[in-house]
Formats: structure tokens, C-alpha cells, sequence
């Protein structure tokens, strides 16, 4: 039987795994969270689920909403134009595929990551650039926090 804090915890693992599967690669992180992390030039971070559920009068199966928060951070050194633009289109290109992924396809036809949930749609964007000191030197970094939503139902 599958418990709220089950469905929560499997919600956000699908989310890590398919974030992984369509970004991850040698100039990209996919972390769990910001803690001890050493920062590259381009990351997401899975950050923390929250849910709601439909009061259920008896043990009958209750609708639930699953809200994950995704952080996109994209940094370019340089200052300026050219430096803010280009960390805020990579930024933008990272979000978008995966909420693309997310909405069309975990698997062809499939958008319920691994049949944890029935869909997974974004709802929210918010973002916000800085001037940032790295590695290397100074640039832009853009931020980009993208709440995605997904519905379930618990039986039992």
C-alpha cells in the first residue's frame, strides 16, 4: 500500500531519474540538492515535493497533487550583454526540455514517469540573474525555479 510520504518520495526520485536520463552530461549536473555540491557551469537541482490530498471519508482510494520544485542555474563568464544572454538562453533551454519531456514523453505516449503518476505539467517560472564570482572568474548567473505539477491516486 502506498502511503503520501511513499508517493512523494517516489515522485521526486522519477523526477531525478528522467532529469538525469535528458540533461546530465559532461557539462551539466543533475543534483539532489545544493548541499556540498560543487557547482558547474550549468546544474539543476531537484529541490523539495510538497503535496495535497482530497479529504477521503473512508479508506477508498483519495486524489493527490504532487508539487516539485526544479532549480535551472546557468552561468557564463564575462560581463555584460553577452554574458547575462547567453547564461539566461541556456538557462531557458534547460527548463524547456525538460518540461517538454516531462509533458510528452518519459516514455513514448507516456508521460506518467515510470507510472508514478497519471501527468507532470509545469505551473509555475519565476527567475533572477546576478553578477557571480566562479572559478575561473566573474559572470552572469540566471536561475530559473520551475514548479511542476502531477496527480495521483492512493488506494487503500
Amino acid at each position: 500500500m502506498s502511503t503520501l510520504v511513499t508517493l512523494a518520495g517516489d515522485f521526486r526520485k522519477a523526477v531525478q531519474a528522467t532529469t538525469v536520463d535528458v540533461l546530465a552530461n559532461d557539462d551539466t549536473t543533475v543534483a539532489w540538492s545544493r548541499v556540498g555540491r560543487k557547482y558547474t557551469d550549468d546544474m539543476v537541482i531537484i529541490g523539495p515535493v510538497r503535496t495535497e490530498q482530497e479529504h477521503a471519508a473512508s479508506n477508498r482510494g483519495r486524489e493527490v497533487t504532487l508539487l516539485v520544485d526544479v532549480e535551472f542555474h546557468s552561468f557564463r563568464r564575462g560581463d555584460g550583454d553577452t554574458a547575462d544572454q547567453a547564461a539566461f538562453e541556456r538557462m531557458c533551454e534547460m527548463a524547456g526540455t525538460l518540461s517538454e519531456h516531462l509533458r510528452t514523453a518519459a516514455e513514448p505516449d507516456n508521460t506518467t514517469l515510470g507510472s508514478v503518476v497519471r501527468d507532470c505539467f509545469e505551473i509555475t517560472f519565476d527567475s533572477d540573474s546576478a553578477e557571480f564570482q566562479a572559478e575561473g572568474g566573474k559572470g552572469r548567473m540566471w536561475v530559473g525555479i520551475v514548479v511542476y505539477e502531477a496527480h495521483a491516486r492512493l488506494r487503500g
